[in-house]
């Protein structure tokens, strides 16, 4: 890691040295049509509230200097495009920002309307179900932790599975079922730590500093998307600095990092790289505590330019994590004591697009990813040697090369097409031991010395538990009895022991040693068109096939908007979306390879309007029904100690809902979200009679509200002259939290869902084990309800050419005791398995 660093410190210092120094401030860009690429000559650039603007060049670009430092908002309007206001555009001393723009073909029937929606972007071929979120926003999140799944999950179609993780779980589907493309490379999971079938974990790779934008989909999407059933997470990283080489530092509780950037001359390119690594071990290892996280990560994204119509982009990600957990006993280790857990995970590609002479253009993408993921589970025996329990060791890779185009045949069509292979690989070894089933036997007070394995009921619960659920003292001797004791107020102890007598019964283990290299393929064709009547219609369908199962299917997707006036509209959506099973399933056993992919019928229609030209407002309802879902043989009897690695596509799923969703940008000094959404989730519990089948998905939460909301408070214009505010709170900050600084902002998060299903469990003091009654329903009841309140702070200062941002985020500001899960122990006791409880983050970013 040293040499790592040492590199890129050359690299950076020998590249500023090629480049010419700068000391202009303002801004520059190239303004693209957002579908094709292609420049857009003579687009007027405006600087809000000043004098100041441009006209783009031949080939798109424009350049606005001097400026002074702070932030600025940009208006760019081109003939036959819809308008676009760039907002808080970070100007800082000395430094010449880079800035892309892409607009949008304004649709014919608003062809010389003044709209109200230049302050949103959007991707143009989802007609609802969208968001775009740039990285400003991504930056102010509060609660996100810079972590950009995070921010995804205020979105009123998103729920977390908790606060540990960040996984995106989409209108009552699973995880796993988001489709994450980061310049056009499909990335499996792009986390540390990250759980191999899901798309979660606890931090996110990608470097929110190198994004441009996200655009989210979270349903019923068009067909240039695939392979997924829920939802679409499209990441546009950014290009590096053009004009100079840029160095920026950050810290902050996910790690320290560097970001730099700068151009490649001749070759018209940029570069722009980022490593970062977490220090909590050095820190917090030195408090004794072992289950300390080590990971880091670096990126890197290169472009070049060899001709006005050509565009190469190369981008490589990778990450290392590692985390040792001995002699703890929490959620993480569900029911053992010791894991190591291991992994990286990477990814390479190459994208070629090029621009025909007409409106049009192709992309070609070529890439690879790779991740490894190892489980080490082990106890120690009394004599306090290590018994392994459980073995991973989990390789997975793919090869992928994709082919698109998109033709522009009249100014009110669009026609997209493309394909794509991948080559899914795995190499899958796994061990499990073989698990005793023992009857334990029970010497209490009331015993006669000797061991009793026929307990009534009556009477553990009054002589035997109170003793092992309030024990003072717990022992594991080396003959393996367990001694729990507990004192009473005279001194005297009473105990009970408890040890095995007899092997009741035998579930064997396994060992898996299987490897599989399988092609993936799929094609689409999308139509768009735009009527002057005020409707727009995107129609298309996707074909698909997996050799591995040989399965194949065709996906119909059309979605149609009409606009009721330029700033209010309706949309209605319908896809059939599939998406094949995860190879670590299909690899457990010979049987699991005939298993179909799992598909899902989805309707959404809703209302899209526009209060203001900062101001969103949107209103959808939703339907999908979910069918082939790989289930467990073991899931069909009604013994849930009963073990299977065959499953079968049996399972149906049913949610419906109903969102609302309001948004205010920060055009001045205020900005804001308000989403809420209600839905209900069906599953069938097949070992139960037919009419009492029904149970809420483990995701059903029923409602949920996220509020977001900040306010920007400046102490200095933009030529630098102290502000002398006059209304009182806004002094009493000035003297206090703003003293030193040009800028302040105070943002908070408020999160509030129902109470997640869970299926209550049963204890056996005879085998000392939980299980599930076979009579007992899943998910028939629920945790309390959740909700958290998160507080950010956040300081801007400007010195000379360097500006600092510093930020400090508390969640959890209520120390709410949110349950995310219980921990059933192996002596019949029951813990609370809790969320982040009050937890500060804090960082600072240096930008020179």
């Amino acid at each position: 890691m040293r040499r790592i660093g040492s590199g890129l410190i050359c690299f950076w210092l020998v590249t500023g040295v090629v480049t010419p120094a700068q000391t202009t401030t303002g801004i520059r860009g190239q303004v693209l049509d957002a579908a094709t690429g292609k420049p857009l000559p003579g687009t007027n650039v405006l600087v809000e509230n000043t004098d100041r603007g441009a006209a783009a060049d031949s080939a798109g670009n424009f350049r606005i200097v001097p400026l002074h430092p702070g932030y600025y908002n940009l208006r760019f309007d081109h003939i036959g495009y819809s308008p676009l206001i760039k907002l808080n555009v970070h100007v800082v001393e000395g430094r010449v920002v880079d800035l892309p723009v892409r607009l949008v073909r304004e649709p014919i029937s608003l062809a010389g309307v003044t709209v109200s929606r230049q302050y949103f972007e959007k991707d143009a071929d989802v007609m609802g179900s969208n968001r775009t979120v740039d990285q400003e926003e991504l930056r102010r999140d509060p609660g996100g932790a810079y972590d950009i799944q995070r921010m995804v999950q205020s979105l009123p179609s998103v729920v977390s599975s908790a606060d540990q993780q960040n996984e995106i779980v989409v209108r009552g589907g699973g995880p796993g079922e988001n489709l994450f493309l980061m310049d056009n490379i499909e990335i499996a999971n792009p986390n540390h730590f990250g759980q191999q079938g899901t798309g979660g974990g606890p931090v996110n790779m990608i470097n929110p500093y190198l994004v441009d934008r996200i655009d989210f989909v979270a349903g019923a999407f068009p067909a240039k998307y695939g392979n997924k059933l829920s939802s679409v997470m499209n990441i546009h990283l950014r290009e590096g600095n053009r004009t100079r080489s840029e160095l920026s530092l950050d810290m902050n509780m996910s790690g320290a990092g560097i970001v730099a950037e700068g151009p490649l001359r001749p070759w018209e390119g940029t570069y722009l790289f980022s490593w970062k690594r977490s220090y909590l071990d050095f820190v917090i290892r030195s408090t004794g505590l072992t289950a300390v996280p080590v990971y880091w990560n670096t990126q890197t994204k290169i472009t070049f330019r060899p001709s006005p119509s050509d565009h190469l982009a190369l981008n490589w990600i990778y990450g290392r994590d590692a985390v040792d957990v001995v002699g703890e006993n929490d959620a993480w280790t569900r029911g053992t004591n010791n894991v190591d857990v291991d992994g990286d995970q990477g990814a390479l590609g190459l994208t070629w697009r090029h621009l025909w002479q007409g409106n049009g253009m192709t992309r070609v993408t070529v890439a690879s990813t790779r991740a490894w993921f190892r489980y080490d589970v082990f106890r120690f025996t009394p004599r306090g040697r290590r018994y392994r329990t459980y073995y991973q060791n989990d390789v997975e890779y793919d090869y992928q090369g994709k082919l698109d185009f998109l033709w522009q045949p009249t100014a009110a069509d669009e026609i997209r097409g493309g394909m794509d292979l991948k080559d899914l690989g795995m190499a899958n070894r796994a061990q499990a031991v073989n698990d005793t089933i023992w009857l334990w036997g029970y010497r209490f007070p009331g015993s006669s010395g000797m061991y009793v394995t026929d307990l009534v009921d009556t009477t553990w619960r009054q002589e035997v538990f109170p003793v092992i659920q309030d024990a003072d003292s717990t022992v594991w001797d080396s003959a393996g009895v367990y001694h729990y004791g507990v004192a009473d107020a005279e001194g005297h102890w009473h105990w009970v022991d408890v040890k095995p007598v007899a092997v009741l019964d035998l579930v064997e283990g396994y060992h898996l040693n299987h490897a599989v290299l399988s092609l993936r393929s799929s094609a689409f064709l999308q139509w768009k068109r735009s009527f002057r009547s005020g409707w727009d219609l995107v129609v298309g369908a996707r074909w698909g096939s997996f050799a591995l199962n040989r399965d194949s299917w065709i996906s119909p997707r059309v979605s149609l908007s009409y606009h009721l006036t330029p700033a209010t509209s309706l949309h209605l959506a319908y896809g059939r979306h599939h998406q094949i099973p995860a190879l670590k399933l299909m690899l457990w056993d010979d049987h699991n390879r005939s298993l179909s992919s799992k598909w899902n019928d989805q309707w959404v229609a809703g209302l899209d309007t526009y209060f203001t030209a900062d101001t969103r407002g949107t209103l959808e309802v939703y339907w999908k029904r979910t069918r082939d879902i790989p289930l467990s043989m073991a899931d069909l009897t009604p013994d849930s100690a009963d073990v299977s690695r065959i499953y079968v596509n049996h399972r149906v799923a049913t949610a419906r809902g109903v969102e609302w969703f309001l948004q205010k940008k920060m055009a001045r000094d205020l900005f804001g979200t308000v989403s809420w959404s209600w839905y209900t989730t069906a599953g069938e519990d097949y070992r139960l009679p037919q009419h009492v089948r029904t149970f809420p998905l483990d995701y059903d939460f029923h409602q949920v509200l996220n509020i977001i909301a900040g306010y920007r408070l400046p102490f200095r214009t933009v030529t630098g002259e102290r502000i002398l505010h006059r209304v009182w709170w806004k002094k009493v900050l000035a003297h206090t939290l703003g003293a030193g600084a040009d800028e302040l902002e105070f943002s908070f998060r408020y999160r509030y869902s129902g109470g997640k299903p869970y299926t209550p469990q049963t204890y056996d003091w005879n085998t000392r084990r939980w299980y599930i009654a076979a009579h007992q329903p899943y998910n028939s009841r629920r945790f309390p309800f959740y909700s958290r309140l998160d507080v950010m702070i956040m300081w801007h200062v400007r010195i000379k050419s360097v500006a600092m941002t510093s930020y400090i985020d508390i969640q959890n500001v209520f120390d709410r005791d949110n349950i995310w899960d219980f921990q059933y122990n192996d002596d019949g006791t029951r813990e609370n398995i809790y969320q982040f409880k009050v937890f500060p983050v804090g960082g600072i970013t240096l930008e020179f």
